[in-house]
């Protein structure tokens, strides 16, 4: 029974003193309000994002897992230009050692700090799921500055481990 009353005294408290956050009218509103909320800048941005890819472009783990899995196409698709293929965790270092990939991280969470060690390993792992392998299909990559698709019999040449 206290706890009805201790939740009606917070009610009522918050009723005569009013929400702890103002209402937002202009930038400045906004930026009061997260300073208010100790959210830092890029917290914010992170949170904005999110936000924004639900609503229009899906999820923001999804749209970098893609991203990951092009970057690591195009440059199996490098190597196979060059006529060799270097072991897969090879070219993993190698994606993620490019600034594009920091690039692309910092823009999906610029709230964290990037870890090149634990980047290298997640994708090496996320690669090797067999969940993930139906991503690993015609249809979901083009070829790098055109919009010509990845056909089936290149993305098995690139990502077997015979070849």
């Amino acid at each position: 029974m206290p706890k009805k009353k201790e939740n009606t005294e917070h009610i009522n408290e918050l009723l005569h003193k009013g929400p702890k956050i103002k209402a937002v009218k202009t930038y400045g509103d906004l930026v009061r309000n997260l300073e208010a909320l100790k959210v830092d800048p890029k917290r914010a941005m992170r949170l904005i994002n999110d936000n924004l890819n639900k609503s229009k472009d899906g999820n923001t783990r999804f749209n970098w897992k893609m991203m990951r899995f092009t970057l690591y196409i195009w440059e199996r698709l490098r190597e196979f230009d060059r006529t060799y293929l270097k072991p897969k965790i090879d070219t993993v270092r190698e994606v993620v050692s490019k600034r594009v990939f920091k690039d692309f991280f910092e823009a999906y969470f610029p709230d964290e700090e990037f870890d090149q060690g634990q980047e290298i390993i997640k994708l090496n792992k996320l690669i090797a799921e067999e969940a993930q392998q139906k991503y690993f299909t015609e249809g979901f990559y083009k070829y790098p500055g055109t919009n010509k698709i990845v056909e089936q019999k290149v993305l098995d040449r690139i990502l077997s481990a015979k070849y």
